[in-house]
């Protein structure tokens, strides 16, 4: 959680210096307000990590749910000639993922952080060791 919040501080930094480049007032405001909750969400990560990581699960749990909600929403819209049923099936898998994270919460805050970082960097590592092999079958 302190490298999650050392990186929200940079972006929210970053966001800030975007907007003192905006051209009109929304847009200043916009990035400014962003910026500002990138670096409360920073200052929060290093300062409590525990409550830290329960908020960011609770808000993953929900997003999921959303996302899941939308998914389904966008399969009805499909024609009817298309197929649907894997964008369906996404989409309770999605919602499904969002409620047991949600019914969980907060005890396996750390634990649910923790291993979908975990599988992101299991992914990520395998795809390098792929590229890798790649640029070293053509060389």
């Amino acid at each position: 959680m302190t490298l999650n919040g050392v990186l929200f501080l940079i972006a929210g930094g970053a966001e800030i210096g975007i907007g003192m480049h905006a051209r009109d007032w929304g847009r200043f405001f916009l990035w400014v307000l962003g910026g500002l909750v990138y670096i409360a969400a920073g200052v929060l990560c290093i300062v409590n990590p525990i409550l830290a990581s329960a908020v960011l699960t609770l808000f993953l749990g929900a997003g999921l749910i959303a996302a899941g909600v939308v998914r389904a929403y966008l399969a009805f819209q499909l024609p009817a000639d298309h197929p649907r049923g894997m964008v369906f099936l996404a989409a309770a898998v999605t919602i499904l993922l969002g409620l047991i994270i949600v019914s969980h919460w907060p005890l396996d805050s750390i634990y649910v952080l923790g291993t979908l970082l975990g599988v992101d960097l299991l992914f990520h590592g395998v795809g390098w060791v792929s590229f890798g092999v790649g640029l070293q079958a053509r060389g």
